[in-house]
């Protein structure tokens, strides 16, 4: 295993690690609300953009409708889903730093 792929891979399992200890964590009913309801609403059918106003790409909220059709209407498996998201885009920094910095400065973006 080279060098890059191991700095790539402690970086996604520490931020994976860092990131679904906020899974169970309590919601926030401003911002997180107001999209999980909206989440909700196209997973009931509405249509984005044309039903109800929404500050995101279309393709978010029929990602995460169909995560709730599978594992049902729950905030879980949308944070997952950021968990990972987040995770996989630490790594990618990771990455892109190992090739042109210091090995042990690299997991620091």
């Amino acid at each position: 295993m080279n060098r890059t792929l191991a700095i790539t891979a402690v970086t996604f399992i520490a931020a994976l690690c860092y990131f679904s200890a906020f899974i169970s964590y309590g919601i926030n009913l401003d911002d997180e609300g107001t999209i999980l309801y909206q989440i909700e609403r196209t997973l009931d059918g509405q249509t984005p953009y044309i039903d109800f106003h929404i500050g995101y790409t279309p393709a978010t909220f029929y990602l995460h409708a169909a995560l709730m059709k599978v594992f049902g209407v729950s905030v879980i498996p949308v944070r997952w889903l950021l968990a990972l998201a987040n995770s996989v885009a630490l790594a990618g920094l990771a990455a892109i730093a190992a090739r042109v910095a210091v090995w042990w400065i690299a997991p620091v973006p």
